[in-house]
């Protein structure tokens, strides 16, 4: 059952683990990568976000003014409106 292990063997042994670290070495690089391009990608979808959010309250802004002129507008026309028929309420009793 004593094997012994020829040196050829053991240069065998150590050349497939070198090239099995070479490979490991070559992944890793490859998921670093791919890490940094998510990274990149992550860093472009947070930019965009940032730009679309200052967008967004841009157009609040916008909306709130236009709403604001027109709850005047129609405050005015409400006033207009109750004028005239006082107006014609005061005409119509004074026949």
């Amino acid at each position: 059952m004593n094997k012994e292990v020829s040196n050829s063997e053991i240069l065998q042994a150590i050349t497939e683990l070198s090239d099995q670290v070479r490979d490991l070495t070559g992944h890793q690089q490859n998921l670093s990568e791919q890490v940094q391009g998510f990274s990149g990608q992550h860093q472009n979808l947070s930019e965009q976000v940032q730009g679309l959010s200052g967008q967004l309250k841009q157009t609040e802004e916008r909306l709130v003014q236009k709403i604001d002129k027109l709850d005047a507008k129609v405050t005015v026309l409400s006033e207009g409106l109750l004028n005239t028929q006082a107006d014609v309420k005061i005409l119509k009793n004074a026949k």
